[in-house]
């Protein structure tokens, strides 16, 4: 894993692509500092009271031009075999204020992708341990997205997943993902994890495109030192659109 660390050379669209973000990136800069301009969390505040300016509404787009920016660059850099770049720049958006959960959550797989390639296991598994604490809410596109492919948002909230309510919605098999998935989650937070690989184990059998329980099979491979396996889940999950 170490030799391919090196970065390789991208694709001639993919270094395009790279070389537009980063343009993206140092004019959003810029931008902001000439405006001397408010943080993030501020400005959607402003926003969220409808008293935002039209001067503080751009910053606010220029904030989440650079966010998005920042998540596409870390996914590129996986994409062009550079893994150091990618672990930079998930670093960097997670370091950002008030970032949504779904930012969050594809920073860190991002980065735990990248600490992977680096033969940095256990790096890897804090970032995917934060990933499975966050809690994305149901309204995300990430879940929505999840619930429309049949998957009962169980990929779109961490740690736990959305049991249905219905008795006809409880008994499909999604509901039975969603529970085998929680169970393998609460396993993996006390410390059990051949329980925890059953749980997921069940969950997979049933759904083995579900992110939540991927993202468990994860963390297990890689606390068992499987990190081939890991890198591989992880890889897969990548997405080539930004989630917003």
């Amino acid at each position: 894993a170490a030799a391919e660390a090196a970065a390789a050379e991208p694709s001639p669209t993919l270094a395009y692509g790279i070389k537009c973000l980063r343009n993206a990136l140092a004019l959003c800069d810029a931008q902001l500092a000439a405006a001397a301009a408010p943080e993030y969390a501020a400005l959607a505040a402003s926003s969220a009271q409808g008293t935002l300016t039209s001067t503080d509404a751009h910053s606010l787009h220029l904030h989440t031009v650079h966010r998005l920016s920042l998540l596409q660059l870390a996914w590129a850099s996986l994409e062009s075999s550079d893994p150091l770049h990618a672990f930079a720049w998930a670093s960097q958006l997670l370091a950002a204020d008030a970032l949504t959960p779904t930012h969050k959550l594809f920073a860190h797989l991002y980065a735990a992708d990248a600490l992977c390639a680096l033969s940095r296991p256990q790096e890897a598994l804090d970032h995917l341990t934060s990933a499975m604490q966050l809690d994305v809410p149901a309204a995300d596109p990430a879940a929505a997205e999840a619930a429309a492919d049949g998957v009962a948002a169980a990929s779109g909230r961490n740690p736990y997943s959305p049991i249905p309510q219905t008795a006809q919605a409880a008994a499909s098999a999604a509901a039975r993902v969603v529970l085998s998935t929680n169970l393998a989650t609460a396993h993996i937070l006390a410390g059990d994890l051949p329980s925890a690989s059953a749980a997921v184990r069940q969950a997979l059998a049933l759904q083995p495109d579900n992110r939540h329980a991927l993202l468990c099979r994860v963390y297990l491979d890689l606390r068992q030192g499987n990190v081939e396996a890991a890198r591989a889940i992880l890889h897969a999950q990548r997405v080539p659109a930004s989630p917003s």
